[in-house]
């Protein structure tokens, strides 16, 4: 029928219109229910693990419950959340879940025996359905426990933090260097942790030169076509980076508050936008729109360039090309973060607020350098450090979050022009040393290879990967 043929038509269909609510919940049911049931049909029927990313899965233990025992159920189920933001967490009411769900949900009754609340909440009934559970980094761990400490077995949730495919994100000139000086790398990246500092500043500059240049020639290629903007690419001057999804907690817009410092700035940086909003995120929408506005206003003073279309390749031309990138999101909101972590293996080093994986001067075991921010060293910090406190105060009182943002727009533009701006300019060596810190540190720790080996110890399964 119509509706089933629609299923898969709109990623995160929204929650307004009933219709939509209930395309959701189909989703859902297709990816657990139907999940489960597809691999019983291809002849899966020995499972010894299922892995929930995010609570859209949660409806996949649920299936298997009727097949074997509620605690055999949770022995074999892992889940791992990747939100701290409650708005990103699905949540139906008990009547579209019993519309789309009539057996499965029933009266609701069994589902809130195990999620102790009403409707059905998705990430509540996959914490009740795994044996084992993790955040992606240790601050977002913590900001869980705080914020959801009535889910269940919250306290029980710990962490992985999250890494990347290296040879992906890796510019290929940057990969020949890395196999002179560490062969081996891609399967044991731990080894660049120490190989990478012998690098001379001539190499890291030269290496990154090559990516920034593709860049460039790319802006300046489709200047008035896919690239949105109004001035040519200036190889000289320091050029920041910032792509990712357009939710309005990214904060894309926040390097324009203080206009007149950013017109100063103009002389020496620009910055390459990229990303998209969710065709139902008004709000989001309206930070891109706010882009355009300032991509205007500035022109004769800052070169600014939004690309559109942003897609894995036009990623991969960012995270390899800028010399620095950056990340603003509103604090505690930010599970991990990722695009800091692929610029970082290709000389990079970050400008951020204090969220996610980038927390400061953090020890790992079998690593002998700190992982995440070390200010100076692998990037740098906008605002202050994370804690729980703080946390409490700001998911209190909102209006903290208003000061948190007004703190860090000040924070973030006296960080470019008062330490990044005059390394870039008079100190190479130096600028050269950030980025191999970011590399050897950073790129050594977070990877997938490294990710994948703790969730392996996590499914716990007795043999080897």
């Amino acid at each position: 029928n119509e509706f089933d043929a629609n299923i898969n038509g709109r990623l995160y269909p929204g929650k307004g219109k009933e219709e939509n609510r209930h395309l959701h919940i189909a989703q859902e049911v297709l990816l657990g229910i139907g999940g489960i049931r597809m691999l019983e049909e291809q002849g899966y029927h020995s499972i010894e693990r299922i892995h929930l990313n995010e609570g859209h899965a949660a409806l996949a233990p649920l299936e298997l419950m009727h097949k074997m025992a509620e605690q055999a159920t949770r022995d074999m189920t892992v889940y791992t959340t990747h939100t701290p933001v409650p708005a990103g967490i699905d949540a139906f009411d008990a009547g579209d879940a019993h519309y789309i769900l009539p057996k499965t949900f029933g009266d609701g009754r069994e589902i809130g025996r195990l999620t102790h609340s009403s409707g059905l909440h998705m990430m509540k009934l996959a914490m009740a359905l795994s044996g084992k559970s993790n955040a992606v980094s240790e601050l977002h761990r913590d900001v869980s426990q705080a914020l959801f400490s009535d889910f269940p077995n919250m306290s029980n949730l710990r962490y992985v933090d999250n890494g990347v495919h290296l040879p992906t994100w890796t510019a290929p000139n940057i990969q020949v260097l890395y196999d002179r000086i560490s062969p081996g790398w891609r399967e044991h990246p731990r080894t660049l942790e120490t190989a990478l500092l012998d690098l001379t500043p001539e190499e890291v500059l030269g290496a990154h030169a090559i990516p920034k240049a593709r860049l460039g020639e790319f802006i300046d290629d489709n200047l008035g076509h896919r690239v949105r903007g109004y001035n040519h690419f200036d190889p000289e001057k320091l050029t920041i980076g910032f792509a990712r999804r357009f939710a309005t907690y990214k904060q894309a817009n926040l390097v324009f508050e203080h206009l007149d410092r950013v017109k100063e700035l103009g002389k020496d940086v620009q910055i390459v936008f990229a990303g998209k909003a969710h065709p139902t995120d008004d709000g989001g929408k309206g930070v891109i729109k706010d882009v355009f506005k300032y991509m205007k206003e500035l022109q004769e003073h800052m070169s600014i360039w939004f690309i559109e279309d942003y897609d894995m390749d036009m990623a991969r031309f960012m995270v390899q090309g800028v010399d620095v990138w950056l990340n603003t999101p509103q604090q505690y909101e930010e599970a991990s973060g990722t695009s800091g972590m692929k610029a970082a293996i290709n000389f990079v080093p970050q400008l951020s607020i204090i969220d996610g994986w980038w927390t400061r001067d953090q020890q790992r075991e079998g690593y002998r350098h700190p992982k995440g921010l070390v200010e100076g060293v692998t990037g740098w910090g906008i605002g202050n450090d994370p804690s729980m406190e703080h946390f409490k105060r700001v998911n209190a009182d909102w209006s903290l979050r208003e000061r948190m943002r007004v703190d860090n727009a000040r924070d973030l533009i006296e960080k470019i022009g008062g330490v990044i701006v005059p390394l870039f300019k008079g100190d190479k060596k130096g600028w050269a040393d950030v980025g191999k810190h970011a590399a050897a540190l950073n790129g050594s720790y977070y990877n997938s290879h490294r990710m994948l080996d703790e969730y392996w110890k996590l499914y716990d399964l007795g043999h080897g990967l």
